[in-house]
């Protein structure tokens, strides 16, 4: 799952990448949240802030892999 936040028609949001579009959340990665029916192409909004999840099945990943952070 590939998060990010970003702005789009004069709002900032946080979404998910899915493909080629952004489908807004109503939250945050932080916290609880639920994906809206609003979604934008990936070339139509502003790229504010990537994340990357930092663990996955509770080891520390870094920018080039487990091994390397």
């Amino acid at each position: 799952m590939r998060w990010l936040k970003f702005t789009a028609a004069g709002q900032t949001s946080w979404g998910l990448v899915e493909g080629d579009r952004v489908t807004t959340v109503n939250g945050d990665p932080f916290g609880e949240w639920q994906r809206t029916s609003q979604s934008h192409a990936l070339t139509d909004v502003k790229i504010e802030l990537p994340l990357i999840q930092a663990s996955q099945g509770g080891r520390r990943q870094g920018r080039h892999g487990p091994e390397h952070p």
